[in-house]
């Protein structure tokens, strides 16, 4: 077998590979070590992408929308007392931009929240009640996903900048309370059973 091209470096890469060879068997416990937080942090990667995956797939990605945008409509029509007008008055304003923003909205920025909330859902998914332990984690999941609206309301039109930035404030609580339904969704697109 001939190892050797016009310059010689086919042979100095056996060498090289020769040579870490002998290394890793010298010295198998550091190796190993260093191989069990590479399989660590391989199987965080695979299970964020898995939830991004799931959640913005050919096969889930409408049915997430539309629930996304069904959770939100809830969540805005169940609030009640004083504080609610301006939240509804601007849902409203929102959605009469133009028919289906919301639904423009959330299919748009559904990827980033995905990416946003990742961590939380593989934190939850080690827990042996994912769903409740995501929605314990109520309060990081809305800064999770205000994060990424607060990161992208200055390409919004004037109107919905107004109407985020006079709401920003309260917007958090609102968050909060559609996570237990958030978790659901995600829940049962993400191939979770409870």
């Amino acid at each position: 077998m001939n190892l050797e091209d016009e310059n010689g470096s086919s042979r100095i890469l056996y060498e090289a590979c020769l040579s870490g060879l002998l290394e890793v068997l010298s010295r198998p416990n550091q190796f190993i070590v260093f191989s069990e937080k590479s399989m660590a942090q391989a199987d965080q990667e695979v299970t964020r992408t898995r939830l991004k995956e799931a959640l913005t797939g050919t096969i889930n990605k409408e049915a997430v929308v539309s629930e996304c945008v069904t959770l939100v409509d809830n969540e805005v029509a169940s609030k009640r007392g004083v504080t609610s007008v301006p939240l509804k008055a601007a849902y409203r304003l929102v959605k009469g931009i133009r028919p289906g923003f919301v639904k423009m909205v959330v299919e748009h920025l559904l990827p980033e929240f995905a990416d946003a909330l990742d961590p939380l859902w593989s934190e939850a998914l080690s827990s042996s009640e994912p769903v409740e332990h995501f929605e314990n984690r109520s309060s990081q999941a809305a800064e999770a996903l205000l994060s990424v609206t607060d990161a992208r309301i200055d390409e919004a039109s004037a109107p919905v900048r107004g109407a985020y930035k006079k709401l920003r404030g309260t917007a958090k609580k609102h968050v909060e309370s559609a996570v237990p339904g958030l978790a659901r969704i995600i829940a049962r697109h993400a191939s979770y059973e409870p």
